[in-house]
């Protein structure tokens, strides 16, 4: 019973299930939890709840790839944590690898990437890559080994 009124609840309640003063309105939430959804769809991996690796290649793909400024990956940030505390489950923002990527990119300077230094024919190589193979997502990070991630 309660699963099933939880829905109706969340739609009736939406306006006062967050703090105004402290996020974003609602409408903004909601386009950055949609835009977190698509990547996590592309990626054929589940966004809700996410994996912290997941999350943290998306705030990477919108900090080096779309130049996001920090206030826009807090946005994002308060985003997915939002719609994790909205749905009842474990909220990937608080793991310990996503708080130590928001250190990193709180204090990095400018032009500092988390990838590797130049190869020899002058291209820059991602320190972490994805491949979907299978139906399942192996990443590595450079010099590690590959992981799997079961979807």
């Amino acid at each position: 019973m309660c699963d099933s009124f939880r829905p109706h609840l969340e739609r009736a309640l939406a306006p006062y299930l967050e703090d105004e003063k402290k996020t974003p309105p609602r409408t903004k939430h909601t386009q950055d939890v949609k835009r977190f959804k698509k990547f996590c769809d592309e990626l054929q991996m589940p966004w809700r709840p996410a994996h912290p690796e997941v999350v943290c290649y998306f705030l990477l793909d919108a900090a080096e790839d779309r130049g996001a400024s920090l206030a826009t990956i807090s946005r994002l940030v308060a985003a997915i944590s939002w719609a994790h505390e909205v749905a009842g489950v474990w909220d990937p923002t608080n793991d310990a690898l996503v708080k130590a990527l928001l250190r990193f990119l709180a204090v990095r300077k400018k032009d500092q990437f988390l990838t590797n230094p130049k190869t020899t024919e002058g291209e820059t190589k991602p320190a972490a890559s994805v491949e979907k193979t299978n139906g399942s997502i192996n990443a590595a990070l450079e010099g590690a080994d590959v992981i799997e991630m079961q979807q």
